[in-house]
Parts: C-alpha cells; structure tokens; sequence
C-alpha cells in the first residue's frame, strides 16, 4: 500500500482527517499506512519540515507516498521535507493537489496492495475537480 501523510496545520485537525477517512474504509478491516504530520511538535499551530520529514520516512514502504497538505505553507514544508529524502524515497514522494479532507477519503478507499503510486496520486487529484454545487 501506498503511506499517506496527512499535513495540516492544526495537529487536531489531522487527526480528525485520518479518523473520516479511516472510518470510511473501515469496513474492510486493512490497515493503511496514514500518518499525522500535523501542528508543530507541541500540537501548536503550523508546520514543521523536519515531523514532516520523520512522518514520510515512517510511512514509506518502498511502494512511495502521498502527502495531503492544507494551506501555502504545509506545501512548502513538505517540499523542503521532501528534499530532505534520499534520492530513491525523493523520486517516490509526490504532493497531492486535491483538497486534504476528499484526498484523504480517496486515498483510503481506493489504497490496496495493487495501487500504483501515479494511479492513486491521479485518483486523489480528480477530486478538486467535483463540484459540490451545480447552480442552474
């Protein structure tokens, strides 16, 4: 399976993305690797490059990672932590463009032991694109 870093910037909000996501998948009763890169080290407000970092390393199996970020600066802070990688985890570790709560819920329902990384990435991207509201 595919690790999945939850990045936000609120540490109880990361926590309360992989709880929908995880309640929503778990039906199946497989474990996915999701993890709480949120908040600073205190559970205080921000991001840090370095949890970040650690999170990624801790989820990533060989078969790569997704990182779902909330706001600007969760994305450059997964950036640097991704620079942070050796070259092999680097090239498997993608930030997802798709909004942190849909991508999380389509990251655990459609991760299997099958998934490809650029498949699953493309899966959780297609999210920013439907609406919620169609106005007439």
């Amino acid at each position: 399976m595919i690790g999945i870093v939850i990045v936000s910037h609120s540490y109880h909000l990361g926590v309360e993305v992989m709880k929908i996501a995880s309640d929503m998948y778990s039906s199946s009763g497989i474990k996915f690797p999701m993890i709480n890169a949120s908040g600073l080290g205190d559970t205080s407000l921000g991001t840090d490059p370095e949890k970040i970092y650690k999170c990624i390393k801790k989820v990533h199996n060989g078969r790569g990672v997704i990182v779902l970020c909330d706001l600007g600066s969760s994305v450059q802070n997964a950036m640097k932590a991704i620079d942070m990688l050796d070259e092999k985890k680097r090239g498997s570790t993608f930030i997802a463009d798709a909004p942190i709560v849909e991508g999380a819920i389509v990251a655990a329902s459609a991760n299997c032991k099958q998934s490809d990384l650029k498949c699953l990435l493309g899966e959780i991207e297609e999210v920013k694109t439907f609406p919620k509201v169609r106005r007439a």
